[in-house]
């Protein structure tokens, strides 16, 4: 028997308005769909049932209720249906049984990404198939959009910064759910690699960035939010990166690494060693016209006594460019916490034991020198190391007239 024409406008009418509606009367429930469709289907039924209570056809509400429901509903069928007062309760069941399956198609990786990935989608296959398993092929008609939903909530909370491609197959009563990835923007689009030490010379230090630049290429075209729910992994993955280059394994040089995931992602990488320290430099004084530029170049040997403490036997050795006469410091010095120096050198220039403490800071950083001599003579400097090759100092010697000056200072 086909549907009458007052069912087939109410029919119409409802599935135009059955996804927007907010109805009062919200008195449907309905049972026989996965937990996660319910809401929708007792949205369609309640904006049915609200358009029968304000109808004026004079025919029994609940039978055109079972008339129209499985119209909107397709895929199911209704199974019962019983009226208590101003509530109707609705059992439905599926029309058809689907043999459901879901597979991941994995993006283009590096291998520890791949790891990574696998990690995170670790038993997705059967969470999403428990939403879908219960599905006839009809339903999705209507289910779509709250399946897309449901999925992607899914893959948010496992794998930010990733979107499903979700492709169903159909072979007969066989249904697949393929989920592909996209990655969401922002994107990492390049590295910023910073080699941030106290020990070893600029030289190497570029050498281990170029060596981050093109050992850790795998990075670009990664969603940012998705590295920065992998930032502890990254670190840890450069970090390994690095104490496997001859420079490190060399020095002995421990390493920590800060990456902060962004479209130009910041890396900075402390690698300081445990052997040896070598460093030159060139100053230039501004504000003062007592001293000229200023030639240096240190050399340290580094022993470690304790796990955290150092010990440096070390040579310095400045001549300034106008006489070229080279004033020669032999010291020792050892770090009780990390970037602190203290300890004592002897100076050729004014022939006077120096006490002296260090703290190093870091890469765009503030650091702190002094010196004590037993002739009770001061020298110190505050200053602010810009970046790799420049520092700006604060400078005091009261050895001078022009006793505080600025010190510009270009890393070798």
């Amino acid at each position: 028997m086909g549907i009458r024409p007052w069912a087939a406008a109410l029919f119409v009418a409802v599935a135009l308005i059955s996804v927007s509606v907010s109805t009062t009367y919200a008195s449907v429930s309905a049972t026989g769909f996965p937990q996660w469709l319910q809401p929708v289907a007792e949205k369609t039924l309640n904006a049915v049932w609200s358009e029968i209570q304000v109808s004026d056809s004079g025919l029994d509400k609940v039978e055109t209720l079972r008339i129209v429901a499985p119209k909107l509903l397709r895929g199911y069928e209704i199974s019962s249906i019983e009226e208590k007062g101003q509530q109707i309760f609705v059992s439905f069941r599926s029309l058809e049984t689907v043999e459901w399956d879901v597979k991941i198609s994995f993006p283009k990786l590096t291998e520890l990404g791949l790891k990574w990935f696998s990690a995170d989608v670790n038993g997705i296959e059967q969470e999403l198939l428990s939403f879908v398993k219960d599905i006839p092929l009809d339903g999705l008609g209507w289910a779509d959009h709250s399946l897309r939903e449901v999925i992607l909530l899914v893959v948010n909370r496992r794998l930010a910064g990733w979107d499903p491609d979700i492709l169903i197959k159909l072979d007969g009563s066989k249904a697949t759910l393929q989920i592909g990835f996209t990655p969401r923007p922002p994107l990492i689009l390049a590295l910023d690699p910073v080699i941030d030490s106290g020990s070893i010379p600029i030289i190497l230090q570029n050498r281990l960035k170029e060596s981050i630049l093109t050992g850790q290429s795998g990075l670009i075209g990664l969603p940012v939010a998705w590295s920065e729910q992998h930032k502890a992994e990254i670190e840890e993955e450069i970090q390994a990166f690095l104490l496997q280059r001859n420079t490190v394994e060399r020095a002995r040089a421990r390493v920590n690494v800060d990456f902060s995931p962004e479209q130009i992602s910041k890396l900075n990488a402390s690698v300081e060693s445990s052997k040896y320290s070598l460093y030159a430099w060139f100053a230039t004084y501004v504000g003062t016209d007592e001293k000229y530029g200023e030639l240096g170049i240190h050399l340290g040997r580094r022993a470690r006594i304790f796990p955290d403490w150092n010990v440096e036997l070390y040579g310095e050795f400045l001549t300034e460019l106008n006489d070229l006469d080279i004033e020669t410091r032999w010291g020792l010095i050892w770090s009780p916490y990390y970037r602190i120096w203290v300890g004592a050198e002897y100076s050729t220039l004014d022939d006077d034991l120096w006490w002296r403490f260090v703290y190093q800071g870091g890469y765009n950083k503030p650091y702190f020198t002094w010196r004590y001599s037993d002739s009770s003579n001061h020298d110190w400097g505050i200053g602010w190391k810009v970046n790799q090759y420049f520092s700006l100092e604060l400078h005091y010697d009261d050895r001078d007239d022009d006793s505080l000056s600025l010190k510009v200072i270009n890393n070798l």
